[in-house]
């Protein structure tokens, strides 16, 4: 047990005995090298599963965006299909007219460069 008089008074019958609610288990009687591991460990730990929660969150964020995309891909071949129905029904265009154009403008849609 250490006093010291320069410390303020509240701190000066402070026992360093390694016997507080602070430390649990044997942590006090751990060599230096031995104390250094454990602080890595728990480090290490900590990172760990920060990482996973990272992964996890950019893998929700990944999988959001697929289906956005494909929601897109569907959207765009539906509405020029829509619009060749609207204008045979309107009567603007044959009905073997109005498939060909859609067929035709669905054969020269392109996304990504080639696909």
């Amino acid at each position: 047990m250490h006093s010291f008089s320069t410390l303020p008074a509240p701190l000066r019958n402070l026992k360093l005995d390694c016997k507080g609610p602070i430390v649990y288990g044997k942590v006090c009687e751990l060599r230096l090298t031995q104390k250094f591991r454990l602080s890595v460990a728990v480090a290490a730990s900590g990172l760990l599963t920060l990482s996973g929660f990272w992964l996890h969150s950019e893998r929700t964020s990944l999988l959001a965006e697929k289906q956005e995309q494909a929601k897109n891909l569907v959207a765009v071949p539906c509405s020029i299909i829509a619009q060749q129905y609207r204008l045979e029904k309107e009567g603007r265009l044959s009905r073997e007219e109005a498939q060909s154009r859609a067929i035709e403008s669905l054969r020269n849609i392109r996304y990504d460069g080639n696909n």
